[in-house]
Parts: structure tokens; C-alpha cells; sequence
């Protein structure tokens, strides 16, 4: 989990920023930048941008724990 934690934190994702205490402060909405990693390789295949990008929700911190527990959805 630590080293799918790490890779988040690095180019080109950037979602994850380490805090002192173990736990990590979510820098972007995971939709957002999916879209917008989608769109970079869709350009670089040659077809279109992914259209209906939801709004980014306001940034929070997750701890090791919640990022591996279920939902029950």
C-alpha cells in the first residue's frame, strides 16, 4: 500500500501529498484527473477530448486505512 501511496505523489498524477503523520492530503478530485490523463492520451492517439468532467470536490486528508477499507457502495 505504501509504495501505490508513494507512486501517487510523483509525476505525473500528483494526487497525493504526504503529510507528517502518516496520513495524505488529496491535491486533486481522482475524476478530474482522470479525465484529464485520459484526454493527454487520447490527444496522443488522435482522438477527441473526453467531454462532462465533474466538478472537483473540495480537498481532504485520507489515512492508509481509509484508502483500504470497502465502501459499501
Amino acid at each position: 500500500m505504501d509504495q501505490w501511496l508513494s507512486l501517487l505523489t510523483r509525476p505525473p498524477f500528483l494526487l497525493l501529498a504526504r503529510l507528517d503523520d502518516g496520513t495524505y492530503l488529496l491535491e486533486r478530485d481522482v475524476p478530474e484527473l482522470l479525465a484529464e490523463l485520459g484526454n493527454e492520451w487520447l490527444q496522443l492517439s488522435g482522438l477527441q477530448e473526453i467531454k462532462g468532467v465533474p466538478e472537483a470536490q473540495p480537498k481532504r486528508t485520507w489515512t492508509a486505512e481509509e484508502l483500504m477499507m470497502p465502501t459499501d457502495h
